[in-house]
């Protein structure tokens, strides 16, 4: 009788095609939801694929948008290579957004770089307190981690809502839920001319980069992958 052996590693193949894979099914499903839905799901490629990409403005916004996302999934690859699932990176970057933006509406029109480094550490700083929340509530109380951090989402959501409306709700705003406009000075230095992508999506790519030197070239990295393989276990 031949007896079925777990695979040690994972499949190098397959660690190309997955993606691949996954970008098919997920271009199949949704092609047959917008035809259930009675739109055209070229029309549908053309809006969410081509256009972010038909000009140098919609490029600059596409790397607005993808600057935070992409640092949020290098500190996630950190957690999930130490077996750690932080769920909770969406509302760690919200709340680190809060208080940057508590900070930033202080700043003058004179804020040089001292003011603009204030914001930028207060962002970091309180992610990782919102962050230190689920892992506190893990070690003392032994609550699953994944529920935690999911559910600090919502609360990160609502605290940005109430932000928004609240103290940091611009009084020359007609009521939307915007805060104050910053002062130039707290404004990362934009790095295209007709768009407003900053030096932030530079920061976020070079932050992957060193991010994998550190995690498969380095000893502390080395730890840190056994480690994580040795809790899966």
């Amino acid at each position: 009788m031949l007896k079925v052996q777990p695979r040690i590693e994972s499949s190098k193949i397959m660690a190309w095609i997955s993606p691949v894979i996954a970008i098919i099914l997920t271009m199949c499903v949704s092609s047959l939801m917008f035809i259930f839905l009675d739109v055209s799901p070229q029309k549908a490629f053309d809006v969410f694929v081509l256009m972010p990409i038909s000009d140098s403005y919609n490029i600059g916004e596409l790397m607005v948008k993808a600057a935070p996302l992409l640092l949020c999934a290098t500190g996630l690859a950190i957690c999930f290579r130490a077996n750690i699932w932080n769920i909770g990176a969406e509302g760690q970057l919200l709340v680190g957004a809060v208080a940057s933006s508590a900070i930033a509406i202080q700043a003058g029109e004179d804020a040089g770089t001292v003011m603009l480094l204030a914001t930028l550490f207060s962002g970091i700083l309180a992610g990782a307190v919102w962050a230190t929340i689920p892992t506190g509530l893990s070690r003392i109380f032994k609550t699953n981690i994944i529920l935690s951090t999911i559910m600090l989402n919502y609360i990160g959501l609502y605290i940005l809502l109430w932000a928004v409306h609240g103290p940091l709700a611009d009084p020359q705003g007609f009521g939307f839920p915007e805060s104050v406009i910053f002062a130039d000075g707290v404004l990362l230095p934009i790095i295209q001319e007709d768009g407003r992508a900053t030096v932030s999506i530079l920061v976020a790519l070079i932050l992957a980069v060193l991010t994998s030197v550190v995690l498969f070239k380095t000893l502390p990295g080395f730890k840190l992958r056994v480690y994580g393989e040795d809790q899966a276990r």
